[in-house]
């Protein structure tokens, strides 16, 4: 007989979100910016300038996680030269008084190669002019960014606003973008300046923007005016194209995983307007349908299809753009609490299905806001393969998928065909294993686990078959227990929860493999999951907001911190304080550290945690009084670590 391969599809979420992932095709390793276009106005006598630009690299397979960077030229260099996978790195332009004396343009290539061998590339096309009038110059002038799947966050990067005249500095200028998903701040100035270009994709549909006749939509345009005194009206002006390459997802996806607003309950009882938030939808062929289970929202659909309104919740496109606001004139009279919803986005080829939460918080004036804390996430997909990032304070839920396809005999006939055993032990023909008839030649499902870091060469087994739900399967490579069948499902399954899964206590990494066979030593692997834990665990170099000012603290108070046995807390010191930490609910808060100097009692809130940054929110409290909450991050300089049964 021949067998039928089986797939398992994966559904990720978190107490937040709910992400169901199927098999897709992998996509060409990615370099963001992919090209930079710098034009330097160079004058007489002038200095040599550098301009700093950061490069994103993405994998294209599970198997890169590094990657090395060169350049071609001399008058360009990369900061680190070697890095993880996904990372970034800096490029640097040098653009000395000597290069090009007499102007042009030169090209350069940085050549990013993964240690598997596959390879992308930045160019880099400088053109250097040599002047000596007045002229308004923007660097870069042109600029590609690249949005993958359906992270659609937003992008910022600064550019540089000048005379190229670079002894007259005394001119006004102002700008103005063609595009409502550009910003940039500030929109005026005096004199030479750097501005910031936010780009917001979430509401735009896949697709290539740009200025030629292949892409279809225009590119974005920031347009700088000046006043400057110059001999031709046009060089007074100068011009930023950004260009956007937004590639739709193969999966079931939406953007972003949760809605969010707080508002202040004022002493009349009243609430102000909520401001509309953009949901973006990439599903099937055939289209999705919405639905929720609140009665404060109301959605609007932006791009309906053929016989589709604004009013409408299901679409045969593939792709959806809604606006989601909450409805005041019911929400004033709830008062003052936090009201959770969900949205639910379901694919009509395929059924699946997405959760997103939708949180409304009404607080007293002068209440600090309680934001969402950051939730585990996908950040690599390709056939067989899922990575997700979390951290140990989060809980892990998935829900497992085995297509009908998988091998099961439900008669005495057609397994005594398929050269198997018919097992009934209501009728005395020997014991299944599982309590009704069933054929040895049928395949079951097997969910099998591992934390190296935690307990290396030990693989355990999920199964309903024990009451501790996890069985020692794997020691040292040596088949154990083996008196126990420890199946997941004895056939397909069209939907079965694994988890809730706390991972306190971990670090590093944990790998689910779901497989498929008659035993558990003949299973085929079908589907592999990496999550990458992070833990609080190595040094800190943290910055506070305090009144408006921002402080960074040195090498002398740097915050160190160590995960204790028991799994759920930290010890450490900050400079020469002791301070200790503890997991939180990972809802609506990560972690808490604490500590005292003195009679003041300080607190920090984390909400955010990823392998080099931490955010969250401060406060300090004296004898009964509390300061008002403030903001402050930190970056790692060590210890980088990527209800379970380890512990």
């Amino acid at each position: 007989m021949q067998r039928k391969l089986a797939f398992i599809r994966v559904l990720i979420f978190s107490l937040f979100s709910v992400l169901f992932l199927t098999v897709s095709q992998a996509i060409a390793i990615v370099v963001s910016p992919s090209e930079i276009n710098l034009v330097v106005e160079v004058a007489p006598g002038a200095q040599t300038g550098t301009y700093k630009y950061s490069i994103g690299v993405a994998p294209s397979d599970p198997s890169e996680t590094k990657y090395t960077a060169s350049a071609d030229q001399g008058w360009m260099s990369v900061n680190p030269a070697t890095g993880d996978i996904p990372g970034s790195f800096e490029l640097t332009i040098t653009v000395a008084n000597n290069l090009l004396p007499n102007g042009g343009t030169v090209t350069g290539t940085v050549t990013v190669t993964s240690n598997t061998g596959s390879s992308a590339t930045v160019t880099v096309n400088l053109t250097i002019r040599r002047i000596i009038a007045d002229k308004l110059t923007v660097n870069p002038s042109e600029i590609t960014l690249r949005f993958t799947r359906a992270n659609l966050a937003r992008k910022t990067f600064t550019a540089e606003v000048r005379n190229a005249n670079y002894e007259r500095n005394d001119f006004k200028w102002s700008a103005e973008v063609s595009a409502s998903w550009l910003t940039v701040i500030p929109t005026s100035g005096e004199g030479a300046a750097n501005v910031q270009v936010t780009v917001d994709p979430s509401a735009l549909p896949a697709g290539s923007y740009c200025d030629t006749e292949d892409c279809e939509k225009p590119a974005g345009k920031i347009t700088f005016r000046s006043n400057l005194p110059t001999a031709e009206a046009k060089d007074a002006e100068a011009t930023l194209t950004v260009k956007l390459v937004i590639q739709a997802p193969n999966e079931l996806t939406v953007f972003p995983s949760y809605l969010f607003w707080s508002v202040e309950r004022k002493e009349d009882g009243t609430i102000d307007d909520f401001t509309s938030q953009i949901l973006h939808v990439y599903a099937g062929a055939t289209g999705f349908s919405i639905n929720y289970n609140v009665p404060w929202i109301q959605t609007t659909f932006i791009n309906p299809g053929d016989g589709e309104s604004g009013n409408s919740l299901a679409t045969y496109q593939a792709e959806g753009i809604f606006e989601i606001q909450p409805l005041k004139n019911i929400l004033q009279s709830y008062g003052v609490g936090r009201y959770e919803g969900i949205i639910t986005v379901v694919d009509r080829g395929t059924a699946f299905y997405r959760e997103v939460p939708i949180i409304v918080e009404i607080r007293n004036p002068g209440d600090p806001i309680s934001f969402p804390v950051s939730q585990p996430t996908f950040t690599q997909m390709a056939p067989g393969f899922i990575m997700v990032e979390a951290t140990d304070a989060h809980s892990l839920h998935m829900l497992l998928h085995v297509d009908d396809n998988l091998a099961v005999y439900q008669t005495q006939e057609a397994c005594t065909a398929a050269g198997g055993t018919w097992l009934d032990p209501f009728r005395g023909e020997g014991s299944s294993g599982t309590g009704l008839p069933y054929c040895s030649a049928s395949e079951k499902v097997y969910v099998l686990l591992s934390a190296p870091q935690k307990q290396p060469n030990k693989v355990y087994a999920y199964t309903p078959v024990i009451t501790d739900k996890y069985l020692l399967v794997y020691q040292n490579g040596v088949r154990v227990n083996e008196t126990i069948d420890p199946y997941f499902s004895i056939g397909p399954i069209p939907e079965a929860s694994l988890g809730p899964m706390t991972l306190a206590g971990l670090k590093g990494q944990m790998f689910i493999s779901v497989r498929a066979g008659t035993n558990l030593n003949s299973t085929r692997e079908m589907q592999e999951v990496q999550v990458n834990i992070n833990t609080l665990e190595g040094s800190w170099i943290v910055s506070e907001n305090f009144k408006g000012k921002t402080y960074t603290y040195g090498a002398d108070r740097i915050l160190k911190l160590v995960q204790n046995t028991d799994g759920m807390t930290y010890s450490g010191t900050w400079g020469t304080t002791s301070v200790t930490a503890s997991i939180a609910d990972g809802k609506t808060l990560l972690y808490k550290i604490e500590f005292m100097e003195g009679l003041i009692f300080y607190e920090y809130w984390v909400t955010s945690l990823s392998a080099t940054e931490m955010k969250g929110k401060w406060r300090f409290s004296y004898n009964g009084d509390s300061s008002g909450w403030e903001t402050f991050s930190a970056v790692r300089t060590t210890g980088i670590g990527v209800g379970n049964p380890f512990n």
